[in-house]
């Protein structure tokens, strides 16, 4: 038996993990918000009340393709880790297999208008 606190949490831990595992996913479902901002926060320095802010003001819209943004996802600078705006799913994917490159989208861009 565990002889002190720390050792007992442990235990308690590796014994009870799916116990745990599914406490949390109880805790997220009852409690979204809370979750998204503890999320937020950890991630990028910013609030879930924040990131509501930015979708209004770009009208549930994406920053880039101005589709519909549906589940969205907070574009970030990964050097800074400031937040640039919300975009849907197939913008945030394509700006990221472009390495945040203004560089290489300014080629593709080119290379596009070229071989229409």
């Amino acid at each position: 038996m565990a002889t002190n606190t720390a050792e007992y949490q442990k235990a308690y831990r590796t014994a009870n993990k799916i116990k745990i595992a599914e406490q949390k996913r109880q805790h997220r479902l009852k409690n979204p918000t809370s979750y998204l901002n503890s999320d937020y926060k950890r991630r990028y320095g910013v609030t879930y009340d924040q990131i509501e802010e930015i979708r209004i003001a770009q009208h549930n819209l994406c920053a880039i393709c101005n589709n519909d943004l549906g589940s969205y996802c907070v574009d970030h600078c990964h050097k800074t880790s400031k937040v640039r705006g919300l975009l849907c799913n197939n913008c945030n994917v394509g700006i990221g297999l472009f390495k945040d490159s203004t560089y290489n989208l300014t080629n593709a861009i080119s290379y596009l208008k070229a071989n229409r």
